[in-house]
C-alpha cells in the first residue's frame, strides 16, 4: 500500500459525506489522448454536489488534464436517497482491490464526524438491493458517471467489444487520412490523433522516416486541438480533510 494512502476500513454509521474518485485507467483499458481517465465526485447530506473530470493530456507522460469541473445542489429528497444507498453499499462493502484493474476509492464520513477510506474495483461484488451507482446517475440526472461501477451485468457485457476505428487502419492509411484531416471537424481530429499514436506506440515494423513523419503530425494536431480546449489546466491537488473540517459548518 503507499504511504500516501491510509489503511482501508468498512464504513459504519450513517453517511452525511462522502468522496468518490474513479478511475478509468488500467494496464488493460490505456487511455488515448483525451480519453477521460478520472471522475471526482463529491456528495454531501445537504445535497451540495462537486463533479471534476479530467482527461489524458496529448502527451503519455504529461499530467492528466482538467476537462470539466462544477458545483450545483440537488433535492433534499435526492440527496437523501443518495445517502440512504451509500450508507447500505458501504456497511456492505469490504476492502478489494486487484492491481492494474480499474478502482475507485472513496473518503467518507458519517453523521458522527468519523473519517472512513475504502477502495475497491469497479463491478458488482455485493448482492444489494439498490446500485449506488445508478441511484448518483438517476438523481443528479448524469447518465455517464461510473462511480463504483457496480451495475448489474447481463451478457452483452461479457462479449468481446468490436476493435476501436483507430485500431483497424494500416500505418499507410493514418498517415494519408492524417494529411487529409487537419482541418476536420473537432471529434474527427481527436480520432485521427488516436489513430496516429496508435501507430506510434504499437507499430514495431515502422521505419525511422515513417517513425518522424508521425510524430510531426501528432505535434500538429496536438496544437492544432489544444487552442480548443475549453479549460486548460492540469491536475490539481485535493484536500480531502478539508473537506471533513468543514462538515459540520
Amino acid at each position: 500500500m503507499s504511504k500516501n494512502r491510509p489503511e482501508a476500513t468498512r464504513f459504519s454509521g450513517t453517511m452525511q459525506k462522502m468522496q468518490i474518485i474513479s478511475s478509468l485507467y488500467s494496464c488493460w483499458n490505456r487511455p488515448m489522448p483525451y480519453d477521460e481517465v478520472e471522475q471526482r465526485i463529491t456528495i454531501t447530506d445537504r445535497g451540495m454536489i462537486w463533479l471534476t473530470r479530467y482527461d489524458r493530456a496529448p502527451f503519455p507522460h504529461d499530467p492528466d488534464q482538467l476537462l470539466s469541473q462544477k458545483c450545483f445542489r440537488v433535492s433534499a429528497d435526492a440527496s437523501a436517497r443518495i445517502m440512504n444507498v451509500a450508507t447500505e453499499f458501504f456497511c456492505a462493502y469490504g476492502h478489494r482491490v486487484v492491481r492494474d484493474a480499474m478502482q475507485w476509492h472513496a473518503n467518507l464520513v458519517n453523521t458522527e464526524g468519523a473519517a472512513f477510506y475504502t477502495e475497491g474495483l469497479q463491478g458488482k461484488w455485493l448482492q444489494i438491493e439498490h446500485s449506488l451507482t445508478k441511484t448518483i446517475r438517476e438523481e443528479l440526472g448524469i447518465t455517464d458517471l461510473v462511480v463504483v461501477g457496480d451495475d448489474a451485468f447481463n451478457e452483452s457485457d461479457v462479449q468481446e467489444p468490436p476493435s476501436p476505428w483507430h485500431e483497424t487502419i494500416s500505418l499507410e492509411e493514418a498517415i494519408h487520412l492524417a494529411k487529409e484531416g487537419i482541418n476536420a471537424k473537432h471529434d474527427r481530429r481527436v480520432e485521427l490523433l488516436k489513430a496516429l499514436e496508435f501507430q506510434y506506440w504499437y507499430n514495431e515494423g515502422m521505419g525511422k522516416e515513417n517513425r518522424n513523419e508521425l510524430c510531426m503530425l501528432m505535434h500538429k494536431y496536438v496544437v492544432n486541438l489544444e487552442t480548443e480546449r475549453p479549460v486548460r489546466h492540469s491536475r490539481t491537488g485535493y484536500t480531502w480533510m478539508s473537506m471533513v473540517e468543514e462538515t459540520n459548518t
